[in-house]
């Protein structure tokens, strides 16, 4: 409950905030808010691999508070520019100012509160955010929202529709990472990942954390094999070898 309330408080008064500025200036912040996600996403994690990772309980810590500072930062220069080149005194009927000032300024509200969640997610903390338990592995090892059939759901999916705007954006005009390989097929699904990370077994002396980013050269992986199980699907399997540093707990 408490998270769906955040998630519309966050789209209410962004929505109310620019119903009072205008459908220009609410339009300029959601260019904005899309351009600084954008960004965000695209530069967090060579970020924080390359520069920011080590056998410290703060690495885990690094990835969603990195996410969101990029975030920040490029909506604050972005938001300054724009408003140093928009035009001034430019005339909309009050009712469409109104209106779409109210809807451009909701829109924002949801990129926001997506970019929001996502870095809370990214960051190495309890399961659940704000009461919410998301995407986990169900005992049977498939991929189910919570405790299964009836768990509550995000009343507003707002994680979701922001990766799916930027997977979109990804594959077209929105492409800075300069590398050839946009979100939405170098990192596809990634509000399930946010949840993913989280997803943990308890144990009585760490109930809580888990070590989300692993020490370097903790992990051996092998050569990949397939074979055909009984039902004649394929199947892969990766062998992994992990050195004590590198067990969780």
């Amino acid at each position: 409950m408490g998270l769906n309330i955040a998630i519309i408080i966050i789209i209410g008064l962004l929505g109310y905030w620019y119903s009072s500025q205008g459908f220009l200036s609410g339009l300029l912040h959601l260019v904005c808010v899309i351009c600084a996600a954008s960004l965000a996403f695209a530069w967090w994690e060579p970020i924080v691999v390359d520069n920011m990772l080590n056998t410290s309980w703060w690495s885990g810590l690094m990835p969603g508070f990195m996410l969101l500072t990029i975030f920040v930062i490029t909506l604050a220069i972005l938001r300054m520019a724009s408003d140093k080149l928009a035009f001034g005194n430019t005339r909309i009927p009050r009712a469409i100012d109104v209106a779409g000032g109210a809807i451009m300024g909701a829109l924002s509200g949801v990129l926001t509160a997506g970019v929001l969640l996502l870095g809370n997610g990214f960051v190495d903390q309890t399961t659940a955010i704000l009461g919410m338990q998301g995407w986990r592995a169900g005992d049977n090892g498939t991929i189910q929202w919570g405790d299964g059939d009836g768990a509550a759901k995000l009343w507003l999916p707002v994680d979701s529709w922001t990766v799916e705007v930027l997977e979109t954006l990804s594959l077209a005009s929105m492409h800075p990472d300069l590398s050839g390989r946009p979100l939405a097929r170098w990192n596809p699904e990634l509000d399930r990942q946010a949840w993913l990370l989280r997803d943990r077994l308890k144990h009585k002396s760490q109930p809580q954390f888990t070590q989300m980013i692993q020490p370097p050269d903790s992990i051996t992986v092998d050569r990949a094999y397939q074979y055909e199980a009984s039902d004649g699907s394929d199947l892969w399997v990766i062998p992994m070898s992990f050195k004590k540093n590198g067990m969780d707990f």
